[in-house]
């Protein structure tokens, strides 16, 4: 798709949106800040800090008790909401935390879906209650319409929640996402997974991967 066409979607993308060899857009295109110059500043102070994306692992942030191997969602907001709820279940946010993280998940979805292709979406939001990063996962095998970039439909899904003083935190997060995804081997084996402990062996694999 060209470059114009992710415009039309609602994506603000810089000159390396793009991760080589793939058409997955690198985090950048997944900050949400309206002023350029913001987006500009976030990315060298993350990049400042000691300790690279390669730091971050799917056992940071994903709980076991939001993987959600057969989602039963059929639309993106049946999606966001099931989601949401696997975190309530799994203790990642609170009751009262509910209602507010599904307006806000909404609300980004508004000004650009997180659908980034490849069979993948990322919804994600900061919200100021939150102490720490959490993140779900979620399986589609039929796929729902997501409004991804590339127009196909999305079946694998991984929402994160994070607190929203922590921008450089929730940048790393993204960014370990986009560029772990990238591997359409990964994809696949996901895509396969049945359970819970099958999903959760993955991760922990690609965790344990010297290589990342």
């Amino acid at each position: 798709m060209r470059r114009r066409d992710f415009l039309r979607k609602g994506l603000a993308f810089g000159t390396a949106a793009l991760l080589p060899g793939t058409g997955l857009p690198a985090f950048g295109g997944l900050l949400d800040v309206a002023d350029s110059d913001d987006k500009k500043r976030i990315l060298r102070e993350a990049r400042a800090i000691p300790g690279k994306t390669s730091d971050v692992k799917f056992s940071d942030f994903i709980l076991f008790d939001a993987i959600t191997p057969k989602i039963k969602a059929t639309d993106k907001q049946g999606v966001i909401h099931e989601m949401v709820q696997s975190l309530l279940d799994a203790g990642g946010i609170k009751k009262e935390e509910y209602e507010g993280i599904v307006k806000a998940i909404i609300k980004r979805e508004e000004l650009g879906s997180t659908g980034i292709g490849c069979g993948i979406a990322l919804p994600h939001e900061k919200y100021p209650s939150m102490k720490r990063h959490v993140g779900a996962f979620a399986i589609s095998t039929e796929g729902i319409d997501f409004d991804c970039l590339d127009d196909e439909k999305a079946q694998l899904f991984f929402m994160v929640i994070s607190p929203s003083d922590d921008s450089i935190g929730h940048l790393r997060v993204m960014e370990h996402l986009t560029r772990r995804l990238k591997d359409d081997t990964f994809r696949r084996f996901l895509k396969q997974s049945k359970t819970r402990e099958e999903i959760l062996a993955l991760l922990e694999e690609d965790d344990s991967d010297e290589r990342r």
